[in-house]
């Protein structure tokens, strides 16, 4: 009697553990093809990051180009600029000793004229000028001549000038206009160089994640194969927790909440199974319901991972841990600590995933937690 009683039970518990792996199992399956989905997204997003560098190379290059075909002519520019200005300087040097000559030949003029008729030898200084054959006209008629050939000269060194300045005016606008042009075309560059350096470093990323969802994808197949039990009879479950709620496993901000989740970065759409808590690095993580432990362990993108099995057709899951306190097989009290929580590979940052699970699928954790 007593080993039919032993008997029953084993088969019970055997039942138990079937029910749960081959549900744990599925789910796993379910998980495998969404991270095979997700290598393909990451593969895509890294020949895409290529095909954008690339393209910002072939941009550079004509960027390149243009820049330094602007930076020669902006320098022919400059020397043609100041090539003029020294025309310029000169001109005025010439309008100046002009002028310097045409005041020079006023007041020359003036002094003899005023000798001649106002000196007190004026008689004496008329025969003189008569012997030698220069009338009053002469000296007249010929400081006018040289007046009107310097005030020619001054206005044509003045006209020469005025066109010189133009021409330097015309010349320093387009200077300017190459600079603005030397000016954005660096900043595109300097744009570009980043740009580069971002579609390079995003590529990167997506193939390092890529390569990880590989590894995780291999590990999870191993994992399938080794929860995928024999079919076996299901044992009936009451679905009822023995205070019709369950506990928070850890108190914190809710990063993300039960369903369906798209990466910001990586713009794939995933289904949340549970709900990940914020939490500072270390903290604990308490049970939020009495049962057994049936999974404590390493898994690959969920860190050390608890999972308890509540005896009443409910499984609860905690990942993310850094430290386990407990191990396969250990019964655990509601309330009880049994792991510290550790980083999110998803998330980045400290925080705990948690799930409820009903005959292995998993539901929202939110009508049942106090």
């Amino acid at each position: 009697m007593r080993n039919q009683r032993i008997i029953l039970v084993l088969l019970i518990l055997i039942g138990t553990f079937c029910l749960l792996f081959s549900q744990t199992a599925s789910e796993k399956k379910k998980e495998l093809d969404q991270v095979q989905k997700e290598i393909k997204q990451a593969q895509k997003n890294a020949q895409e990051s290529e095909a954008k560098k690339k393209k910002a190379l072939a941009n550079k290059k004509n960027i390149a180009n243009q820049l330094s075909t602007t930076k020669k002519k902006a320098q022919q520019l400059k020397n043609t600029e100041n090539a003029l200005k020294k025309d310029l300087n000169k001109n005025k040097s010439q309008i100046a000793e002009a002028d310097r000559e045409l005041k020079q030949t006023f007041s020359s003029t003036n002094r003899a004229l005023n000798e001649l008729l106002y000196h007190d030898c004026r008689s004496e200084l008329l025969n003189e000028l008569s012997e030698y054959n220069y009338p009053i006209s002469f000296i007249i008629n010929n400081s006018n001549e040289k007046y009107r050939a310097l005030s020619s000269k001054k206005n044509s060194l003045i006209d020469q000038a005025i066109k010189t300045e133009k021409k330097v005016k015309s010349v320093s606008s387009q200077s300017s206009a190459e600079s603005k042009k030397i000016q954005t075309y660096t900043q595109q560059s300097n744009k570009l160089d980043k740009d580069i350096s971002k579609y390079e470093k995003d590529k990167k990323q997506y193939q390092q994640r890529a390569q990880k969802l590989q590894k995780d994808a291999q590990e999870l197949q191993v994992l399938i194969e080794r929860l995928t039990p024999k079919p076996e009879d299901k044992p009936e479950y009451s679905y009822l927790f023995p205070n019709s709620t369950i506990l928070w496993p850890a108190q914190g901000e809710i990063l993300r909440q039960y369903g369906t989740q798209t990466h910001e970065k990586y713009k794939v759409s995933t289904m949340n199974n549970g709900l990940d808590i914020a939490l500072n690095y270390g903290s604990g993580v308490k049970a939020s319901e009495a049962g057994e432990v049936v999974y404590a362990e390493s898994f690959s993108g969920s860190g050390e991972m608890v999972i308890i099995d509540h005896k009443n057709g409910f499984h609860t899951v905690y990942g993310n841990n850094c430290q386990l306190y407990v191990k396969k097989g250990d019964m655990v009290t509601r309330g009880q600590v049994i792991a510290q929580s550790g980083n999110s590979t998803t998330l980045g940052e400290p925080c705990l995933h948690f799930e409820l699970r009903r005959n292995g699928k998993p539901i929202n954790p939110g009508a049942y937690l106090k």
